[in-house]
């Protein structure tokens, strides 16, 4: 089974919370040794293969592009057309998160999105800046991903309480 997981950044390039639990994920799962785990973010670090799994880098490997995570989507799309995945797991909410559901739809692989934060599950913007258009785009990229997502994984009953209210969808796991 060919898992690729997609999200903003890994976390050899810089450590949060869902990156550590991503982390934790692929721990228990390269073990196993029943998958073919490939981790496609926008900062990763220098090495394309690290502990049992392949890493490809997406964009520039800088902060968040100007106009979003969407400027990403050419070569986020092209990645996994070329990887050719059977699921993909995609966690912290952002314009990847639209991305993957698109990409998966149309090639017919599963899509797990994990929300990261109570941001991810509520309609307003995520984050107060000063660039709209990079605001509304994320968002916008985001909602269709939820709403297109095979699963959705929240961390706490509060997310899956957003979810809800918000998507009108309840959380496969919580």
């Amino acid at each position: 089974i060919r898992l690729c997981i997609v999200t903003t950044v890994h976390w050899k390039a810089f450590m949060g919370g869902a990156k550590y639990q991503i982390k934790c994920l692929l721990e228990r799962l390269v073990p196993l040794g029943r998958y073919d785990i490939h981790y496609i973010a926008r900062r990763t670090p220098e090495d394309e293969r690290l502990d049992g799994y392949n890493i490809h880098r997406i964009g520039d490997g800088k902060a968040v592009p100007r106009f979003g995570y969407i400027s990403d989507a050419p070569a986020l799309y092209r990645t996994l057309s070329r990887l050719k995945p059977d699921v993909i797991y995609q966690r912290i909410g952002c314009g990847y998160t639209g991305i993957a559901a698109y990409y998966a739809r149309r090639s017919r692989c599963g899509l797990v999105w994990h929300a990261a934060n109570d941001t991810d599950v509520q309609l307003g913007m995520k984050v107060v800046e000063k660039n709209m258009l990079r605001q509304r785009l994320e968002r916008k990229l985001l909602s269709y991903g939820i709403k297109h997502a095979d699963r959705v994984v929240t961390q706490t009953e509060r997310q899956a309480q957003l979810l809800l209210e918000n998507f009108g969808r309840r959380p496969d796991a919580v």
